[in-house]
């Protein structure tokens, strides 16, 4: 079934919270503006676009939460809990309160990032019991789309990036798995409720294809990869360039 093949690639799959561990690591600045905007929120309405910009802002709270941007974490929480909400997720999303009330009084960096990880645990648990596979498998496209694009776009900035570069190409897993999601939901009941994932579909597809077939990956190969990432997380989202 869809749903058992949404649950296996999910649970075999890397996490976003990785990504923004790893940045934090490497001393990369903690950019606000890199998040996607709280307005744009209140841009959607379909069922599987509200997915994508939930899981958007899921990995915007994982982003600020290992740079102890607990302010930040606060705000998006908020915006992620009126989306949840509008999904009818509250029962699944339930338990994230209490860790997040764990994390507003944590300090220490591996504890916080212990609590993230049994939060993702707990919500894997939620939704793999849940007849949501489609929001399910939307909301960690979502994550996973913003997480490879603050991952790039940082990549970008930094002076002596050779070790971003070499993790960035660790992430073809992550591209691969967003590929095959999103080829989940081409099934035409999916496309007949929202004809865009067929075009996130193509943008995926595009990107995961290039992770696959460069042998190399140098700065040049990072821009060019940068570009499609930000192409297809600003279409997916609908923010202007």
């Amino acid at each position: 079934t869809i749903r058992d093949d949404v649950v296996e690639l999910i649970q075999q799959a890397p996490r976003a919270n990785d990504v923004f561990d790893f940045l934090n690591r490497t001393g990369a600045a903690y950019i606000f503006d890199l998040a996607v905007p709280f307005a744009v929120a209140q841009q959607h309405e379909t069922s599987s676009q509200l997915s994508l910009v939930l899981g958007a802002y899921l990995a915007d709270a994982m982003y600020a939460s290992a740079y102890n941007r607990m302010d930040v974490v606060r705000q998006t929480g908020d915006v992620a809990d009126g989306l949840a909400g509008r999904l009818g997720l509250q029962n699944e999303l339930e338990h994230t309160m209490a860790y997040r009330e764990k994390l507003r009084e944590t300090d220490d960096h591996e504890a916080r990032e212990a609590l993230i990880e049994e939060m993702l645990d707990q919500a894997h648990k939620e939704f793999a019991g849940s007849d949501m596979a489609d929001t399910y498998a939307l909301v960690f496209v979502g994550a996973n789309v913003e997480a490879l694009y603050i991952l790039s776009q940082l990549s970008l900035f930094a002076r002596d990036n050779q070790a971003m570069i070499d993790f960035m190409v660790e992430r073809a897993d992550m591209a691969q798995t967003v590929y095959n999601l999103l080829g989940l939901m081409t099934d035409e009941v999916y496309l007949e409720l929202n004809p865009r994932i067929q075009g996130y579909y193509d943008g995926a597809r595009e990107i995961a294809n290039f992770f696959r077939d460069v042998d190399t990956f140098t700065m040049t190969e990072l821009e060019e990869v940068s570009l499609m990432i930000e192409s297809l997380r600003n279409d997916m989202f609908d923010i202007e360039n």
